[in-house]
């Protein structure tokens, strides 16, 4: 280590949903390589499932365009003081006091950082990853999107991404096919993030001589138009019925390799958490793409009388059995959509229509009192608690009675006036509304 003369900290900042930069900048490398390829990583030992095998999986993913990295199947223990040992390591988590006691620095709002060691040549020739242990991580990504944990394999991908060069914000492509801004190394891209169009082309740019000529179509529930911005893809209505058409707009379909592609299918479905269960709503055809090119695509879909009532998140899944590189073959759409099914098809979990609105209607004026659901001010936690109809969105059945032609609310009231045989009337009082529903599903 005696040509060490620096040692650069790029940290990852996590701040809610998305990544978030501060003052822009415009190179694209951190003015150092590995001289050196392939590279060794010590992943994580063997004793940190679940986070060691995802280790191998990310380095898998950059391998896929230039196999620049390599890693003992059998890591070992990492040392107590390893900083400044030549190695290049996935260390770990440490806590705020534990980063301090090892490199002076303190987590405040960073996720995970790389310590880069650089000689005069402007060569790596140490760089080792460390995630905060005071957050709260996972390699589920459906618990990041319910309950907001941290996906450890989307920080690693991108801490990845320094130990070879290449910096935060952006790739700007010289070669007028890129905008430079759809990278895991952009501060703005979403937690749901896998490697994207920019990604492949900054490792075969940086490593020309190792890149590979691959195949690799990607599908993505975001795009990027700068580094502060990466809007999510639409799916819209988030409450429908069986048979109710979805709406679904500006979906990233990519071509990451090196080969023109002829036409691409894309299959879409409804995927339910709990139940581990995925209901299909067809393949759709788009056109093929040139190499290294990208397209925002709008279409819609129709809800399967095949789905039961319940709470899902749609995938859009791109049919490519020649791939080289899997992990961005599946998109997730990181909003809920509520199914109420009109079919009487409800599994366990969904319920059956007239089950579901067996009472509601009782339920909601004796109980809870016509007051509190005409109320502008609503206690809503409270009110789903008394009511026991957490089953259905509350801001729906409020909207319901104030004005029963809200699109929104088209799969509840559907329930009430199909299942219970209820009809509306927006013109009608609030006490003609309750004498004429009264008594009504079943009660």
């Amino acid at each position: 280590m005696g040509k060490l003369i620096s040692i650069l900290i790029l940290a990852l900042v996590y701040a809610g949903m998305f990544f978030f930069t501060p003052a822009a900048a415009d190179a694209p490398l951190i003015g150092a390589k590995q001289c050196d390829v392939p590279y060794q990583i010590i992943p994580l030992s063997d004793d940190n499932d679940p986070y060691e095998a995802f280790d191998e999986k990310m380095m898998r993913a950059w391998k896929a365009f230039a196999p620049i990295m390599t890693w003992p199947d059998n890591p070992p223990q990492l040392p107590h003081y390893f900083l400044g040992d030549g190695k290049n390591q996935i260390a770990g988590f440490f806590t705020d006091a534990e980063i301090y006691a090892l490199a002076d620095f303190h987590w405040g709002g960073a996720a995970a950082v790389t310590m880069m060691f650089i000689d005069h040549n402007g060569c790596l020739v140490e760089a080792d990853i460390m995630f905060n242990a005071e957050l709260t991580w996972t390699t589920d990504i459906y618990a990041y999107l319910i309950a907001n944990k941290l996906p450890y394999q989307h920080a690693l991908v991108h801490e990845l991404g320094h130990t070879f060069g290449l910096a935060d914000y952006n790739y700007k492509g010289d070669d007028g096919k890129s905008s430079g801004y759809d990278s895991v190394m952009n501060y703005a891209i979403p937690w749901l993030a896998v490697l994207g169009l920019d990604d492949a082309l900054a490792i075969q740019h940086l490593y020309p001589a190792q890149a590979k000529q691959v195949h690799d179509l990607g599908v993505y529930s975001y795009y990027c138009e700068s580094q502060y911005s990466c809007p999510l893809a639409g799916a819209a209505p988030h409450s429908v019925s069986t048979g109710d058409v979805l709406e679904i707009h500006n979906l990233q379909v990519a071509n990451l390799g090196n080969f023109d592609e002829d036409q691409t299918q894309i299959e879409f479905f409804l995927y339910q958490v709990e139940a581990d269960t995925a209901y299909s709503l067809g393949t759709v055809e788009i056109q093929g793409l040139n190499s290294q090119t990208s397209a925002l695509i709008d279409l819609e879909i129709t809800i399967g009388a095949d789905v039961p009532s319940g709470t899902y998140f749609l995938q859009a899944q791109v049919q490519a059995p020649a791939d080289d590189y899997a992990n961005n073959n599946t998109a997730v759409f990181p909003r809920e959509i509520t199914v109420q099914s009109t079919s009487g098809n409800d599994d366990e979990t969904g319920g059956n229509a007239d089950i579901v609105c067996q009472g509601l209607v009782e339920q909601i004026y004796d109980i809870c009192g016509l007051q509190l659901v005409l109320s502008e001010t609503l206690d809503r936690d409270a009110a789903l608690l008394v009511c026991d109809i957490s089953y259905s969105p509350w801001d729906c059945i409020y909207n319901c009675f104030i004005n029963p032609q809200a699109d929104d609310c088209s799969s509840f009231q559907s329930c009430l006036e199909q299942a219970c045989s209820l009809q509306f009337y927006q013109d009608s009082s609030s006490e003609d509304k309750k004498e004429k529903n009264s008594g009504g599903c079943g009660v």
